[in-house]
């Protein structure tokens, strides 16, 4: 994955997407992602669903990884995705890790050379700002 292709999230944000459980990816799915810093992430459904859809998720509580491409044609890849609710209208997920420029298929496969963290709300977070510069 090239850094310049890689987003960091730290505002609210919506997109439309296709998504298919990785390793299944003749079932595709429309839904949309949200994301907000002050919350879980989520990824849903909008759309009615065939019967054989509902059945096929109703005893599935978490998906390790789920693949997606938004609307632009960039690829996601949902990370530890819990079933939030599920219904004639569609299902949601809360999605743990968000990343926005590559698919990984499992787990293992996700490696980077380096990482950057960021606390853009830490003064949020903590209340007050514990640095001084």
């Amino acid at each position: 994955m090239d850094v310049k292709d890689m987003c960091t999230l730290t505002e609210k944000k919506e997109c439309q997407v296709i998504w298919h459980v990785a390793g299944s990816p003749e079932r595709k799915y429309v839904g949309e992602f949200t994301f907000d810093p002050n919350v879980r992430s989520a990824l849903s459904t909008k759309i009615a669903w065939n019967h054989n859809d509902i059945v096929s998720f109703h005893d599935v509580s978490s998906i390790d990884i789920i693949l997606a491409t938004d609307s632009d044609g960039k690829p996601w890849t949902f990370i530890d995705c819990s079933r939030k609710s599920i219904g004639t209208g569609g299902i949601t997920f809360d999605v743990i890790l968000a990343v926005q420029g590559a698919h990984f298929e499992k787990k293992s496969d996700i490696i980077f050379s380096w990482l950057a963290v960021g606390f853009p709300f830490l003064d949020n977070w903590l209340g007050s700002k514990p640095f001084r510069w």
